[in-house]
């Protein structure tokens, strides 16, 4: 084998391992600095934009692997239809949320969003956001 095949070979793996390897940096957690963002807190207070009513809302007990209880204040119906009556809050894969009541209705479906910590994707017109409270 020539110099300088085994010159290249050595390059190669060298850019491998600095590639592959795991960054040095002291102080930084990978797994704990993905996690930022996400929204632990069970209170929300939920605002509709366009009526600029508010209500307070929780979210309880775990219910099912993807479920959690809510419960959401009387002053909730004045935000949005049906809001009062939500029981439910179902977490799907994609990361939206569906809101639903104690037949298994759709009141409204959420998602992540920026600014605040949830904004409603359907109905399409409801300006509709829900803030954690710590």
């Amino acid at each position: 084998m020539s110099a300088r095949m085994t010159l290249m070979i050595a390059l190669a793996g060298g850019l491998a391992i600095w590639h592959f390897a795991p960054s040095a940096q002291p102080g930084v957690d990978k797994m704990t600095s993905a996690s930022v963002g996400q929204h632990d807190s069970n209170e929300f207070a939920i605002t509709n934009l366009m009526s600029k009513t508010a209500c307070i809302a929780k979210r309880g007990d775990v219910v099912s692997s993807r479920s959690r209880s809510f419960v959401a204040d009387g002053d909730c119906e004045t935000v949005w239809p049906g809001l009062a009556t939500v029981k439910n809050w179902t977490e799907n894969e994609d990361g939206s949320v569906v809101l639903t009541n104690g037949r298994g209705e759709q009141v409204l479906t959420i998602s992540v969003a920026d600014g605040v910590d949830y904004e409603v994707l359907d109905p399409v017109n409801a300006l509709v956001t829900l803030t954690s409270i710590q």
